[in-house]
């Protein structure tokens, strides 16, 4: 996962179908959603492309996502499990 940190980003539709697919990853909430969104909704690539590890870690205990989005991840992802 080697995403961006800050700036303005684009889901793509197959991510996400909002009308409004800019988020500010400035904005706490922005990033917030971003992460869930692709978390939930995207695929490997989406996931590396959109995200970022430290970032992930840092926020990861106040992401809001259905227990089995977690299990999943918390697998995955080194580090997430003890935060």
């Amino acid at each position: 996962m080697n995403g961006p940190d800050s700036g303005f980003i684009k889901l793509p539709h197959a991510v996400y179908w909002g009308p409004d697919r800019w988020f500010n990853l400035s904005r706490r909430s922005s990033l917030h959603q971003v992460y869930q969104i692709v978390l939930q909704e995207g695929s490997i690539e989406d996931i590396n492309k959109y995200l970022d590890q430290e970032i992930l870690l840092s926020i990861w205990s106040e992401l809001m996502l259905p227990p089995r989005v977690i299990q999943l991840w918390e697998h995955k992802v080194k580090g997430l499990k003890n935060v």
